[in-house]
């Protein structure tokens, strides 16, 4: 009997160690999430990023749905002359 009480000893112990171990990650976790996370934004800050926004989508929608000329070279410059030495 000596040895099984020395066996549920042992696992006792094990396990108040897994569960400290568990106990000190979640300690850490949760200090650095409360230390790492950003400062909420503010009204003025939230207007900029919804105007940037707003801006942002302007401009994608102007390009996906405005046909632009695409600029070439005059004729002139296009001469199949070879280059002058």
């Amino acid at each position: 009997m000596n040895g099984e009480t020395r066996n549920e000893r042992s696992a006792l112990a094990y396990t108040i160690a897994v569960l400290g171990a568990f106990l000190i990650v979640g300690l850490l976790v949760w200090a650095m999430h409360h230390y790492t996370q950003p400062p909420p934004l503010g009204a003025n800050r939230a207007a900029e990023r919804a105007k940037a926004l707003a801006e942002l989508r302007a401009a994608e929608n102007d390009a996906l749905n405005n046909l632009r000329s695409i600029p070439c070279r005059s004729p002139s410059s296009m001469s199949a002359s070879p280059p002058s030495r």
